[in-house]
């Protein structure tokens, strides 16, 4: 399914994530929902409902990412039209990434992403996540050459 997604086939994504049936199988229901909450919007402009099933399957959570903030805020809109900054983002070629990287998913994060730099209309958290994968996956050499660029 990340392959998919990868790739572009976003249309495949969807159908794997809808057959897959999440429920207590699935090694992340959080990031499945989030992953399948975005292609959904990005087929059809609709982000979801606040309240979700697979969310409840989750056991405590310790301090949600802003990531899940970001989306559930959205979704209290309870409007199929998102703001501006939400359409872009969920939009982005960044906004898979950014999911798998909000759940600790780092190397497929980093897989996800074109490249590893944030545009300023994208939220600041992700380029905080950015840093923090590649200097956990690729070495702090790796971390530094990414701030360097940065500034």
């Amino acid at each position: 399914m990340l392959e998919a997604l990868r790739t572009g086939s976003e249309g495949e994504a969807l159908s794997l994530l809808n057959l897959q049936g999440f429920g207590a199988r699935s090694w992340q229901p959080q990031l499945d929902a989030a992953l399948l909450r975005i292609v959904i919007y990005r087929h059809r402009g609709f982000l979801g409902t606040p309240v979700s099933d697979v969310e409840a399957l989750q056991p405590v959570v310790r301090v949600r990412h802003p990531f899940f903030e970001d989306m559930e805020r959205w979704m209290q809109e309870r409007s199929i039209h998102v703001s501006d900054v939400a359409r872009q983002f969920l939009k982005s070629d960044r906004v898979l990434a950014a999911a798998c990287l909000a759940v600790g998913w780092t190397e497929a994060g980093l897989r996800l992403l074109p490249s590893y730099d944030v545009p300023a209309s994208l939220p600041d958290w992700l380029g905080n996540d950015i840093r923090e994968a590649v200097r956990r996956n690729r070495g702090e050499d790796a971390a530094q050459e990414l701030s360097r660029g940065a500034t």
